[in-house]
């Protein structure tokens, strides 16, 4: 166990872990930021960073397998200028060599000067912006040791505002190909073309029309592009602005992708946060979608799906009040107290997208962690007076209580049956006829009303009825949405 903190109590510490990785050699990498002085070691002088100001500097640590510090360096301030922010969300990603690859966002001032991205006093890495006032995402490699490879600069469309920034998009290293996933979208729904140089290279360009689409772009490890595809079309709603967040795409043996993005909707009664899980075969053709309604679009969208050896895929979702599986065929999950924070960790069939495990952590729970090895699953987070841990209330062994947020560690062995957490209360409703060309009845004890929604995610009607009629729709794939009273959400494919 280390002890990272504050050797001299002179600059008070401030210091925030984004994340750890493990590389080829099994030493550890540490990722994140600081102010104050920073101690790395308490053995030796090495380890000791020092940033007298309160302007946080993001840092880098690595430590051998035995838990020996090998070196500890900082390298800019995190700022909404100049260089900007590395991407959090999606931390960073290795290949093969131990390079490491970031998703980070970059501004130019009002004469487009140039910024020195090298971490390293002795080396300077100048990128050239063809655009004042502007922000751009970058993607940027470093070797073992942390000097700079390259920085390549992405179209300026993929850093305009919230909805393109690098904050929202995603990286992964998969097969030794180089992934970027990206929304393109228009707040307010106006239709306009969206055109996306996808060559980040400064001798080519490769315009793809973007508008209200999901796309995964290939690189090389140098930068090279390679291919696109669109993963997802029509996603614009000129009724309904929304953000959107991208996890990091995962490839498993049989080269099929698995895509999580967050769709955060706004409607008329506040927010319609949307968690959706996609499996594509090799040809990035769709197999299988599942949704799971009311995450949280910052801490749900912050971890990536790990795919394991068993066939499952697992996620994690966190969320305020309550989270609907209702498109499992199962119903809510709520945290404890009510409008409190929860997380569930949650495990699919890889094959067709089926909930195997779900363990709902109720009490206050919203940084939760997780990790998979080949026979246990890893948690570790915080909760509030009483913890659960069992996958099932009828076989809990253990209980943790306390007055106050303290952090839990549990492991659970993969080859026994978890199951889904029992308690989960079922949503009391069904839609009948399905499938149809006339009319629906929705039945339910409080219908407050309802969504319907075509193929593109467009939503197509709103009805406070319990009975619909669909003879203007074309004939298709339909999903609808049912709202409580209580506000609950219900979802069925039709």
């Amino acid at each position: 166990m280390k002890l990272i903190g504050d050797p001299f109590d002179v600059n008070p510490t401030n210091v925030n872990v984004y994340a750890t990785v493990e590389d080829s050699q099994n030493n550890l990498l540490l990722y994140g930021a600081y102010s104050g002085d920073l101690d790395f070691d308490s053995s030796s002088s090495n380890g000791l960073l020092s940033n007298p100001t309160t302007t946080s500097r993001y840092f880098m640590a690595k430590y051998s397998p035995n838990g020996d510090l090998i070196w500890a360096k900082d390298w800019v301030y995190v700022s909404t200028e100049d260089f900007g922010r590395i991407n959090i969300n999606h931390r960073f990603v290795l290949d093969n060599n131990d390079n490491m690859y970031f998703l980070a966002t970059l501004y130019s001032n009002e004469n487009a000067d140039s910024i020195d991205l090298d971490p390293s006093d002795e080396s300077a890495y100048y990128i050239n912006f063809p655009e004042e006032n502007t922000m751009y995402s970058i993607i940027m490699k470093l070797d073992s040791e942390l000097n700079l490879i390259y920085g390549k600069l992405m179209d300026s469309g993929l850093g305009s505002g919230r909805i393109f920034s690098g904050l929202d998009n995603g990286i992964a290293i998969n097969n030794e190909v180089l992934q970027f996933q990206y929304v393109a979208l228009a707040l307010g729904g106006v239709d306009e073309s969206i055109l996306i140089d996808v060559d980040i290279s400064e001798e080519n360009e490769f315009l793809v029309e973007s508008y209200g689409k999901e796309i995964l772009v290939n690189y090389n490890l140098d930068g090279e592009y390679i291919s696109h595809h669109v993963l997802v079309s029509g996603l614009n709603d000129p009724e309904r602005p929304f953000h959107t967040r991208t996890s990091r795409p995962r490839v498993d043996a049989e080269n099929n992708i698995y895509t999580k993005t967050i769709y955060y909707y706004s409607i008329a009664n506040g927010y319609d946060r949307q968690m959706v899980i996609r499996k594509y075969n090799p040809n990035h053709e769709l197999q299988w979608e599942k949704t799971i309604l009311n995450n949280d679009l910052n801490l749900a969208a912050n971890h990536p799906i790990q795919l394991h050896s068993s066939g499952l895929i697992f996620l994690k979702s966190t969320y305020i009040n309550y989270l609907d599986l209702s498109d499992f065929n199962e119903g809510v999950i709520y945290s404890d107290p009510e409008d409190s924070w929860g997380t569930a960790i949650i495990a699919l069939s890889t094959n067709n997208g089926e909930l195997v495990h779900l363990k709902n952590y109720a009490n206050n729970s919203s940084y939760i962690e997780f990790s998979v090895t080949d026979e246990e699953l890893l948690v570790s987070g915080n909760y509030a007076m009483q913890l659960e841990l069992g996958f099932d209330s009828s076989t809990i062994d253990y209980t943790a209580y306390n007055n106050s947020s303290e952090q839990f560690y549990a492991s659970y062995l993969l080859s026994e049956t978890l199951g889904v957490d029992s308690n989960i209360s079922k949503i009391s409703w069904t839609v009948f006829p399905n499938p149809t060309s006339d009319i629906i009845t929705i039945q339910i004890n409080s219908l407050d009303f309802s969504e319907l929604y075509n193929a593109l995610g467009q939503r197509v009607l709103v009805s406070k009825s319990p009975n619909i009629s669909l003879s203007g729709q074309k004939p298709g794939l339909y999903i609808i949405k049912v709202f409580d009273k209580s506000g609950i959400i219900g979802i069925q494919n039709m």
